[in-house]
């Protein structure tokens, strides 16, 4: 039974954080399990360089395996990364919610500045649109009757 010093629960408690991380980790890992089952074949009679040969036949291509962990652990991290800004979201409109409802003098006047403010600017936006749409109708030669709407297309 392989010595348990924590190495091998090391990716299970740490997830890296940057690409470079996550590929020094990941060679540390891999070199950590091989090195593992070299000692165990030299245990069981092998030579050292019996034991690496057998190792590299039996893990297979390394490159493939470390580009697989890799884009497992970039997964990860970008599930991660979603997590915390949803987290971050519910946490500071729960709070936010919390201030308005302390101070409802200023959250009323906070509403009615808004509303204010996006009403106004609704107006202007349609008073512009309109004379927008009434200046290309009269560059097209076509004069609405005065009841008809400018901004009806």
């Amino acid at each position: 039974m392989p010595d348990d010093s924590g190495k091998s629960r090391k990716r299970a408690l740490h997830l890296p954080t940057s690409k470079g991380r996550i590929d020094a980790d990941l060679r540390d890992e891999f070199r950590f399990h091989m090195e593992e089952r070299v000692e165990q074949f030299m245990a069981a009679g092998m030579t050292r360089e019996e034991a690496e040969s057998e190792v590299h036949r039996r893990f297979g291509d390394v490159r493939t395996w470390h580009q697989m962990a890799r884009e497992i652990d970039e997964e990860t991290m970008r599930q991660d990364r979603r997590f915390e800004l949803f987290d971050t979201i519910r946490r500071e409109t729960g709070r936010s919610i919390r201030v308005l409802l302390k101070t409802p003098a200023f959250s009323l006047m906070s509403l009615l500045t808004l509303a204010l403010g996006i009403g106004a600017t609704t107006a202007i936006y349609t008073v512009l649109d309109s004379a927008a749409a009434l200046s290309e109708l009269e560059r097209a030669g076509i004069h609405p009757a005065p009841g008809d709407r400018a901004g009806k297309r």
